[in-house]
């Protein structure tokens, strides 16, 4: 990965597919981030986010002016890759996900183009999760649901 504007990238998409897939195919766990611009003005005033962020095994680019302003920068082109074309890539290949975070409603629009591909159902969860304080949250049984589950892909909204 490459360090820009304080935030590790990796800026090819060939090179983010293959740490995926070699992710999946060995079945490791690994955090990835899709760094937008929003994210990346949050890093720059909060040092703690930055850490995390930092310290996932791949940041992915989603945005084309941070790829393009990093060109210019460097005189190189970069490319990006968005959250969405990433969750296309894979939302339809045979691994169990998890969609955790996002409404029941937006999770039904998912389920209901799922459904309209043919793809079997039984190889998703969906977790929703309301709005509240972090230090509510039951995260005893979201770890559980997604442990019994045996997740391939967790996607977090």
């Amino acid at each position: 990965m490459i360090k820009m504007f304080g935030v590790y990238f990796d800026f090819s998409i060939a090179s983010i597919k293959e740490k995926i897939n070699t992710l999946l195919t060995q079945k490791q766990r690994a955090a990835i981030g899709v760094v937008d611009a929003t994210i990346l003005s949050i890093t720059h005033t909060n040092e703690d986010y930055k850490q995390i962020i930092n310290e996932s095994y791949l940041n992915v680019c989603d945005g084309s002016t941070i790829a393009k302003v990093a060109g210019l920068i460097h005189h190189k082109k970069y490319e990006h890759y968005t959250g969405s074309d990433l969750f296309e890539e894979y939302v339809n290949k045979p691994y169990k996900q998890v969609f955790i975070g996002n409404t029941p409603i937006n999770h039904a629009m998912i389920a209901k183009k799922l459904r309209k591909q043919n793809l079997n159902l039984s190889y998703y969860l969906f977790i929703p999760l309301p709005f509240m304080e972090v230090e509510k949250f039951d995260y005893d049984h979201i770890a559980k649901e997604i442990n019994q589950f045996q997740a391939d892909i967790i996607w977090v909204s």
